[in-house]
């Protein structure tokens, strides 16, 4: 049952997460 919602909030923050770090290097 919760599993299903679970994974759900779970991929867009990861995706959230590489951005900023991919950023950071490149303003370097």
């Amino acid at each position: 049952m919760d599993p299903i919602g679970t994974p759900l909030p779970v991929q867009p923050v990861l995706p959230l997460i590489p951005p900023p770090l991919h950023v950071r290097p490149g303003l370097q």
